[in-house]
């Protein structure tokens, strides 16, 4: 190994010390951390300049290196390489959403289930709902659960849903501020039964 390598893992060395000192380490970010130091222990940072621009690999910019990991690190979950990553213009790492395939279920006019299909066959989903004044979304993303069948990911969001259903029915007794809309419950609930019966689907 050449001696500027040394001097630069060595580095990173130093710099994942001083981080852990000032700052620690979350629940979220093990697995980053696990992974930085397995490649610094083999002497392969060659990786890292992929996760780093220019700069922040000189300064061995520590809390952007644990979150690019991590967004590498769950990508593959899904057949994503680094490859089909991008790097904005502050240097995070990112997985564009165009490159996933994607199924919309639409329950209601508020309420859908969004499914999205990664590179080796895995799947994953969001929600976003609506039950009244209440309600809440999140995309599906590398970061989210992995179901191995688009039936999997579908009964999950599903469970999601009605156990969402569920303690909104149970909320709008003492609710006095409109959050749960009892017209709205009822439809997503008559569209979750009709979602979940047996049906010929064009999938992916």
């Amino acid at each position: 190994m050449a001696n500027t390598q040394k001097i630069i893992i060595n580095n990173f060395k130093i710099a994942l010390q001083e981080y852990l000192s000032d700052t620690g380490v979350y629940w979220y970010e093990e697995n980053s951390w696990a992974f930085i130091n397995k490649k610094i222990d083999e002497n392969d940072i060659s990786l890292f300049e992929n996760l780093l621009q220019k700069d922040d690999f000189e300064t061995q910019n520590i809390h952007k290196l644990i979150y690019n990991t991590h967004c590498y690190i769950d990508s593959l979950k899904f057949g994503f390489q680094i490859q089909d990553m991008i790097m904005d213009e502050y240097g995070w790492i990112k997985l564009p959403n165009k490159i996933w395939t994607k199924k919309r279920i639409q329950l209601t006019q508020e309420n859908y289930i969004d499914i999205w299909q990664g590179k080796n066959n895995t799947f994953t989903y969001g929600l976003h709902y609506c039950l009244g004044a209440s309600g809440g979304c999140g995309s599906p993303s590398q970061f989210g659960t992995v179901y191995n069948s688009y039936e999997d990911a579908k009964a999950a969001a599903i469970t999601e849903f009605n156990t969402k259903l569920s303690k909104a029915f149970e909320s709008r007794k003492t609710d006095s501020c409109g959050n749960y809309n009892l017209e709205i419950l009822n439809k997503l609930q008559k569209a979750i039964i009709i979602e979940k019966s047996p049906k010929q689907l064009s999938l992916f």
